[in-house]
C-alpha cells in the first residue's frame, strides 16, 4: 500500500504560478486604464471649471484672463481667475496627475485651455493633453484622442 501524499508537488505549484501570473497579466493593464480614466475625468472636470470663470471674468471685463491663480482685480490687464491651484491630483502634497495653462492671445477674445498629463503614471494616458476652447470646442493630443472626452 502507497502512503498518503502530504504537500504539494512542484508540477501543482508551476500551475498555481503560472495561473497567478496570466492573472496578474490581464488585470494590472486594465486596472492602470481605470485609474488613468479617472484622473482623466478630474482634468476634464477642473478644465470645465476653468472655462465657467473665464465666461465669468469676460461679463465682468469683455476679455478672458491669461492668469488662473492671480488675484481678481478690477484691472482687466492684471486680473486673475483667483482659482485656488492649476494642478490636479489626489492630495495637496503628491504630484500632480495634471498641469493646467492657458493660452490667450493679445486681444484677449479667446483662450485655449490645456491639461498636460504629469507624473510617471498619468503621462502614459493615451489620450495625451486634453484641450478645450472657447467655443467649447474639445480635443485631446495623444496618440489615441479618440473616447478622451
Amino acid at each position: 500500500m502507497r502512503q498518503a501524499q502530504k504537500g504539494f508537488t512542484l508540477i501543482e505549484l508551476l500551475i498555481v504560478l503560472a495561473i497567478v501570473a496570466i492573472i496578474i497579466a490581464i488585470a494590472v493593464p486594465s486596472y492602470t486604464q481605470y485609474v488613468q480614466r479617472s484622473n482623466r475625468s478630474e482634468g476634464k472636470n477642473l478644465l470645465l471649471r476653468i472655462a465657467a470663470e473665464q465666461e465669468k471674468f469676460f461679463t465682468a471685463f469683455n476679455r478672458y484672463s491669461a492668469d488662473i491663480t492671480g488675484p481678481r482685480t478690477g484691472d482687466p490687464a492684471n486680473s486673475g481667475l483667483n482659482m485656488d491651484d492649476s494642478t490636479v491630483g489626489a492630495e495637496p502634497d503628491d504630484t500632480a496627475w495634471y498641469e493646467i495653462d492657458v493660452v490667450v492671445p493679445a486681444d484677449g477674445l479667446s483662450y485655449t485651455l490645456r491639461a498636460t498629463p504629469t507624473g510617471d503614471f498619468q503621462s502614459s494616458d493615451p489620450c495625451g493633453v486634453l484641450t478645450l476652447t472657447n467655443n467649447g470646442v474639445r480635443g485631446a493630443l495623444g496618440p489615441a484622442p479618440d473616447n478622451c472626452w
